[in-house]
This record gives C-alpha cells, structure tokens and sequence, in this order.
C-alpha cells in the first residue's frame, strides 16, 4: 500500500496510459474526442491533510454531449462511490450532459483516501460534439494549497515508448475497462537504459475492469 506521501510525488508524475490489448488483438474500445479516460485519480476528504482531483471537460461541438463518468477501483475493477461536487456517487457512474461550447469541472473527494480511475462513455456517436478533458491533482492543508499539478487523459496503446529521467519518484497506471467483453491483457514492460540496452523486465496481466499502479 503507497503512503500518502509517496502517492503525491509518484503518481503526480505518473505516466498514465488507458490499456485496451487484449490476448486476442488490439480493438479500439474508445473514441477519441467522443470518449476520455483518466487511469489514475484519487480522492481524500476535503478537511484536514489531504489530496484530491479535479476533472474538467468541455464540448467544442454544435450539439450536446450526452455520456455517462465511470469510477472503478481495485484489482476486480469494482464500482466506485466517491463524491463529485460534494454529491455522492451512486452505482459507480453518474450522467454527463454538456452542451455546445459548455465546460463542467467534477471535483472527486471521499471519506478514505482511494485511488482508481475514471472514464467518460458517450452515448452515441455524432459527428456534432466533442469532447476533451485535462485531470488536476490537489494536495492541500487545510484552507492551504500545497501543490496542484496537471496531466491530459490517457491514450489507448498497443506500443508505446515511455521516456524519462529519474524513475525512483515515477509511478505507472494502467487501466483495462471491460467495454467489449476482451479478455485479459498481457503487458510487457522492458526497461532500456541511456544506450538502449534492455536492462530488466517484467510480464504481467490486467484482467477486464483492472487498474494497475507501481513505481517504475
């Protein structure tokens, strides 16, 4: 279990990425500018020391959008509860409507400090909206802003290179949402060095509704 200090430092820098692979083939599950997820969100209380994040998405389309915000948590990839705006959640989803040009923010609280993920499923596809999204993560003390830092959604991926500098503090987060009844994804992480010599790896598998997170 991540402290909540190392939660802070690790999965603000996070590298997170949505994961649709399946053992099968590769399927597009989710559509860009109709579909957004976000494979690492977690929610505290608004009193006291505490972390949360914020969900902003707008609609540049000439119609409304209509969809649904999914929360899951867990290994089993189970409903989750928090509170957006101070209303609680109920059956792990609550409706989205945007209008044209209409931007809403959902500020994602709860009781015990949580992390999962979220994504937002249109209802229909229309060549009329679009939608796009940037997630926020807050840590604060009391009344007092500590920090606050800003990542875009994830991206489905079959292959992806990841680089980065220092991976003591960086934390990965993948997500397999059960969409189209695919089977369990196997991930393989090889990790290259500064002269692209492979130096470790690990293989492991994300079950339909995972959400998987570690330090690199």
């Amino acid at each position: 279990m991540f402290s909540k200090k190392k939660v802070i430092l690790s999965f603000i820098l996070a590298l997170c990425f949505i994961l649709a692979c399946t053992a099968s083939g590769f399927g597009q599950s989710f559509f860009p500018k109709k579909d957004l997820v976000f494979t690492q969100v977690f929610a505290g209380p608004l009193e006291g020391t505490s972390y949360f994040a914020s969900i902003t998405v707008t609609n540049q389309g000439t119609l409304t959008y209509n969809g649904t915000m999914y929360f899951l948590t867990g290994a089993a990839g189970s409903a989750w509860n928090p509170s957006v705006n101070q209303d609680a959640v109920t059956n792990g989803s609550i409706d989205v409507v945007l209008g044209p040009d209409e931007t809403k923010s959902f500020l994602i609280t709860d009781s015990i400090f949580t992390v999962g993920y979220v994504y937002f499923k249109r209802d229909s596809i229309s060549l009329d909206n679009h939608i796009e999204g940037n997630l926020a993560y807050f840590s604060v003390n009391g009344s007092t802003l500590m920090d606050a830092v800003g990542v875009p959604e994830s991206r489905e991926f079959l292959i992806t290179s990841l680089p980065f500098d220092y991976y003591t503090d960086i934390g990965l987060a993948l997500a397999h949402p059960d969409l189209t009844n695919a089977g369990p994804a196997e991930v393989s992480v090889i990790l290259f060095d500064e002269d692209n010599t492979a130096v470790a790896n690990c293989l492991f598998t994300l079950d339909p509704g995972e959400h998987y997170s570690a330090y690199l």
